[in-house]
């Protein structure tokens, strides 16, 4: 089991080393791009093997659906980018079916947790599941757009892989500093507040290269 939890940390490790090259890489450039596919195949791997220990561990019911969202937004944000910009309807569907069964999933566990005496089910409180089922079904929401034919225009193509390639980073950032992580850093850190501040650089992020696609005349 240890070898199997370190390899999913290793994983998850490395998914973040090869995240910021890219992300500090000139966008569109050869290294934004090797990397990019480094950070996607990596955090596949780390998200899978998540989703296995979800299985075998007990209340770790959370962990598996947030392997299975990540898997799903690396994957629809890598293939925004495909050559003809047009829907394989079999795929797309099948990623649709699995965003929108892991949001509604979720969104009833979160509405479980809330009804709950202490607000928890399974070792979560009501708000973990409720904001990993929004992002889901936010997802979900636009790839039914998507799917129709719409928001298929270069610069929808970009905020897609942005946010989406995005909020995988987020979450692998996260875990390092703020989740399972943080309990292997000093404890004066965990208690001033500063492991949280990479989580708001993400953001910050995401945010202004977002903003950047849409005020330039001139994208990526």
């Amino acid at each position: 089991m240890w070898g199997f939890i370190l390899l999913h940390v290793g994983t998850g490790i490395l998914a973040m080393l090869f995240g910021l090259i890219s992300l500090v890489s000139t966008k569109g450039s050869k290294r934004h791009i090797q990397f990019g596919k480094g950070y996607v195949g990596l955090m596949l791997v780390s998200a899978i093997l998540g989703m296995v220990y979800a299985l075998i561990v007990p209340n770790q019911i959370l962990t598996f659906f947030a392997g299975l969202l990540t898997a799903y937004l690396l994957i629809t944000s890598f293939m925004a980018f495909r050559k003809n910009n047009q829907p394989f309807k079999n795929l797309d569907l099948l990623l649709i079916l699995s965003v929108w069964g892991c949001a509604l999933c979720l969104i009833s566990l979160a509405v479980v947790a809330f009804k709950s005496p202490n607000q928890m089910v399974y070792g979560y409180d009501f708000s973990a599941y409720a904001f990993i089922g929004g992002i889901a079904l936010i997802a979900g929401i636009f790839d039914l757009i998507r799917l129709s034919g719409r928001l298929q225009t270069r610069k929808h193509n970009i905020t897609r892989h942005l946010w989406r390639m995005g909020f995988t980073y987020f979450v692998a950032v996260g875990s390092f500093f703020t989740g399972q992580g943080a309990k292997y850093f000093p404890e004066y850190l965990q208690d001033s507040g500063w492991l949280e501040l990479p989580e708001l650089l993400v953001v910050a992020c995401i945010v202004y290269f977002s903003l950047r696609v849409w005020i330039a005349k001139r994208v990526f």
